[in-house]
């Protein structure tokens, strides 16, 4: 089948598998599997022997389209949008050889949906950050795409001046049907020169460019008095 395993595909778009047979003198049909349908069980989209070469039947117009060219041996299932259940589950196709007796002959093959999830929200659990240069501040930010998002943090005073801070943070991975969340806890002392810059939680993956979030600073010396 093409693509072949992993099948990359962005979630919500259209993604076409083809399946490619030799269609001799006995073939008789080929049929399509969706593992997110009933676990792949009943088919999906079947393509039969006619005598202008191929005929489409029990093919859902609202979930997919379907084609065929028995001359080059290609059949075609397209999933007009691909949603996060996809993710790990496979489209199988079967060609089936023979009249329909007991003795008639299959080949199957099949490939496994990647679904790749852009980063769209750098969450930061802060709206404005108010301390003195005495205490440890502890900030969380937390992205969800697939592949993971690679988090750094970063600090830009008011001249433009850039400090990345990223060494102090730490980082937890969750993972299920709907992506990878990364959270990124940043433990930092702020220093008085930091009062007025921005804390940057800055993240990208390798199918989104990067972007970020950024809360403001309010940093003072703390008066210790006599």
């Amino acid at each position: 089948m093409y693509p072949p395993t992993p099948a990359y595909v962005d979630i919500t778009k259209q993604s076409t598998f083809m399946c490619n047979a030799s269609v001799q003198n006995n073939w008789r049909s080929t049929s399509f599997y969706d593992e997110t349908n009933s676990g792949g069980v009943p088919s999906v989209g079947l393509f039969y022997k006619d005598s202008s070469g191929c005929q489409i039947s029990a093919v859902s117009s609202t979930k997919y389209n379907a084609s065929c060219d028995s001359s080059k041996g290609e059949f075609n299932l397209t999933i007009l949008s691909v949603d996060e259940n996809y993710h790990n589950k496979f489209i199988r196709c079967t060609t089936q050889y023979g009249v329909g007796s007991p003795s008639d002959v299959f080949a199957s093959a099949k490939t496994v949906i990647f679904v790749r999830v852009p980063i769209t929200d750098v969450l930061i659990s802060n709206t404005s950050i108010t301390s003195d240069v005495t205490r440890d501040i502890t900030i969380e930010c937390i992205v969800k795409s697939r592949p993971a998002a690679s988090i750094s943090w970063i600090i830009i005073n008011s001249e433009g001046a850039i400090q990345n801070v990223s060494l102090t943070s730490s980082s937890t991975v969750t993972n299920d049907v709907s992506g990878i969340t990364v959270s990124s806890l940043l433990t930092y002392r702020f220093k008085a020169s930091d009062n007025g810059a921005f804390l940057c939680c800055s993240a990208d993956n390798t199918i989104t460019s990067r972007n970020s979030s950024r809360v403001n600073l309010n940093i003072y010396c703390k008066y210790l008095g006599t």
